[in-house]
């Protein structure tokens, strides 16, 4: 929870004191794509920790609404407890999400998606997975934003819990 807090405040601080006012582009209307990388860190889980790239692109539906997709490549590993000679540790699965983003001004935003997460080895079992969180959109140079985003992620099937920060670049097209 501290660590949430602290996360907070820093996104918050960096919203307040941004200089950088971009006249050149609409914050609401425009289409945008992110890439970048992902670190997961599950929540009472068999997985101790686990890291991705992920993909996101947007598209305005309203004044401060729009519909997301999202998909992901991630590598979980196991707890040292729940190693076999089958299986080593490292777990591949790929989520693929659809849902809506609120923008709150031009920078903070809050989504909640919902998809399909597939594992790639081991028992390739495809379970429901819904998300929400929030993030920052830090301006970078002309129609760019650095990415930042937290969410806390489910996946109905295996009971998976975990918390997610993403760093990303963003670009509108």
């Amino acid at each position: 929870m501290k660590k949430l807090l602290l996360f907070l405040f820093v996104l918050l601080s960096l919203h307040t004191f941004a200089q950088h006012k971009r006249e050149d582009t609409d914050p609401y209307g425009t289409k945008a794509l992110s890439f970048g990388p992902e670190v997961n860190i599950p929540n009472s889980s068999i997985f101790k920790v686990g890291y991705g790239v992920s993909g996101k692109a947007v598209w305005p539906v309203g004044d401060y609404f729009g519909v997301n997709a999202t998909a992901s490549y991630n590598r979980f590993f196991l707890k040292d407890r729940y190693l076999t000679p089958f299986n080593t540790g490292a777990n591949v699965f790929v989520p693929v999400k659809v849902g809506m983003t609120f923008f709150w001004d031009e920078h903070i935003y809050a989504n909640g998606n919902v998809g399909a997460v597939k594992q790639l080895n081991y028992s390739k079992e495809t379970n429901v997975a819904y998300d929400f969180g929030f993030g920052y959109l830090l301006p970078i140079k002309g129609r760019s934003n650095l990415d930042i985003g937290f969410r806390y992620e489910r996946w109905a099937k295996t009971l998976m819990r975990e918390s997610v920060l993403r760093v990303a670049y963003s670009f509108d097209w």
